[in-house]
């Protein structure tokens, strides 16, 4: 939280306010629907996830490529593909060549 955006809240503040904003919405459903609404309470989160990830992915790709942000730190333009894309083979490197 200190690094971008300057903030500076102490270690066990930080830890305060995210534990409770994770685990006070779960203490309510908890509560008012028991276990039922648990296991779709957790199904809801996982959908939640997955549709934040590129929200979450994206920028940290374009930050730590841009040379104005990171300097020297930055990520070399070939690194910058798609996560989970293999690197282009070359023709001489087929399987079952030899």
């Amino acid at each position: 939280m200190e690094g971008f955006i300057h903030i500076r809240v102490s270690p066990w503040l930080r830890r305060l306010i995210t534990r409770s904003l994770a685990i006070i919405p779960t203490i309510i459903v908890v509560a008012f629907t028991g276990e039922r609404g648990t296991e779709k309470l957790l199904l809801l989160s996982q959908v939640i996830l997955s549709l934040q990830l590129s929200f979450a992915v994206i920028p940290l790709v374009l930050f730590t490529g841009s040379r104005k942000k990171m300097a020297n730190s930055s990520t070399p333009p070939g690194s910058r593909r798609c996560p989970g894309s293999s690197p282009p083979s070359s023709p001489d490197s087929t399987p079952g060549s030899s």
